[in-house]
């Protein structure tokens, strides 16, 4: 199982995606059904942890879309101040330029974990 951030605009609605309302998202073009994305909104923080639910596929517009449905929701999301304080600028170099021009990108286990820690 691999582990990813979903970084995403509030503009996009990601409070839409339910446990039973599966959308499709755009994604890492390696992500496979099983692996988990935590989705940091622009602006407010990580808000949601998500299930990605089969394969990506390639698509048009996004690049690469999948199907996912929420698992978890932080009822406080998980603000950027709040991550500096847990991650170095070693630890994680991506924290620092504020995932600038990301959409999805792979992260360890360990990074994972520990933002859920936070939680």
């Amino acid at each position: 199982m691999a582990r990813y951030v979903f970084a995403t605009k509030v503009d996009y609605s990601p409070e839409d995606v339910t446990q039973t309302h599966i959308m499709r998202w755009s994604c890492s073009k390696t992500a496979q059904a099983g692996d988990e994305a935590l989705v940091y909104v622009v602006g407010i923080g990580f808000c949601f942890i998500w299930e990605i639910l089969d394969k990506a596929k390639p698509d048009p517009e996004w690049k690469f879309m999948c199907p996912v449905k929420r698992t978890k929701s932080f009822a406080r999301p998980i603000e950027f101040a709040e991550l500096k304080r847990e991650f170095s600028r070693d630890e994680w170099p991506v924290l620092y330029t504020h995932f600038r021009g990301l959409r999805s990108f792979a992260i360890t286990d360990g990074i994972f974990d520990r933002i859920c820690g936070l939680r």
